[in-house]
């Protein structure tokens, strides 16, 4: 009997402890939303958001007929929205560096269509909370 409920105890006490603490991993949301540029959806791009502090690592996710989604830190975040589209007649890098230029592998000059404000001097925010809806709606201007 003692050896049953010594091992009751044990299998109880796992349980009990397996299920307490954390992973030491910080929370992470769903955050989505849309781009517009002039009233446009930006067909495709990606939006970066940057934690406020150093410490913490930046999620990114796609943009795709402007409509994004991906997983967050909770907590206040600089907003970067960029977008390319290949420039046509300008000379540039071969696509794959090294390989000479063919119709295989042309040269793309890709040019960001946001303007820098909301993306390398972007003063966009977004607050991400743990808790309700993380839909963010980014209304961009080119003037």
């Amino acid at each position: 009997m003692k050896a049953i409920l010594a091992c009751f105890c044990s299998v109880f006490g796992l349980i009990i402890t397996g299920g307490c603490g954390s992973s030491g991993a910080p929370e992470t949301v769903l955050v989505s939303g849309t781009v517009t540029l002039d009233g446009v959806p930006v067909a495709q791009g990606m939006v970066t958001f940057k934690a406020t502090g150093e410490t913490e690592k930046t999620y990114a996710g796609k943009i795709k007929d402007g409509k994004f989604e991906f997983p967050s830190t909770v907590g206040q975040k600089r907003v970067e929205i960029n977008s390319e589209e290949d420039v046509v007649g300008q000379k540039g890098v071969p696509g794959n560096p090294g390989d000479p230029v063919s119709a295989e592998n042309p040269v793309i000059l890709k040019k960001n269509i946001i303007p820098p404000k909301y993306n390398s001097s972007s003063d966009l925010e977004a607050n991400v909370i743990s808790a309700g809806p993380n839909s963010f709606t980014f209304d961009l201007k080119r003037n």
